[in-house]
């Protein structure tokens, strides 16, 4: 399995990444983050932790570093969306799939923990469709249904 660079590469990259669209193309105004991996399949106890840990890189460690390095200028123009791409996996058990359920699980939460922030006045929740009883927006694509939740910066009242 192809190991990611630790942390502190890993964020330079994505710190570049953000500057070199942002000389060819200016100010940020959307962001998708719509990689994502499966991780290892089979039971926890026989996964490889090195397999497993990199699904939750992939999965929460892009988004986490992407969001960080796009939020400050967002908030200084009082404008901009980020769209996290989850699963049903995020809201569901599914069998042999530890490492995918736990990153996309830990995605929805790290989206919401930011359309929180609307307290202190800097996000506020686009919107948010039900589905089978659970708190997801839904977005078809290619027959594929996947969960969506978006985080809009606004302007903030303190």
């Amino acid at each position: 399995t192809p190991r990611l660079p630790p942390i502190h590469q890993a964020t330079a990259a994505v710190r570049a990444m953000v500057r070199e669209v942002e000389k060819r193309l200016g100010p940020i105004d959307l962001l998708v983050n719509n990689a994502g991996t499966a991780g290892p399949f089979g039971p926890l106890w026989e996964s490889d932790p090195e397999a497993w840990w990199q699904c939750l890189e992939v999965n929460l460690r892009g988004p986490y570093l992407c969001c960080r390095e796009v939020l400050p200028g967002m908030i200084a123009r009082r404008s901009g969306r980020i769209i996290n791409m989850s699963s049903g996996a995020g809201t569901n058990a599914i069998p042999d799939m530890s490492a995918y359920v736990a990153s996309k699980t830990a995605l929805i939460r790290l989206t919401e923990t930011l359309m929180a922030g609307n307290r202190r006045g800097y996000a506020a929740l686009t919107r948010r469709l039900r589905h089978a009883g659970r708190r997801r927006a839904v977005a078809t694509r290619a027959g594929c249904r996947r969960a969506v939740a978006t985080v809009r910066v606004v302007r903030g009242s303190g």
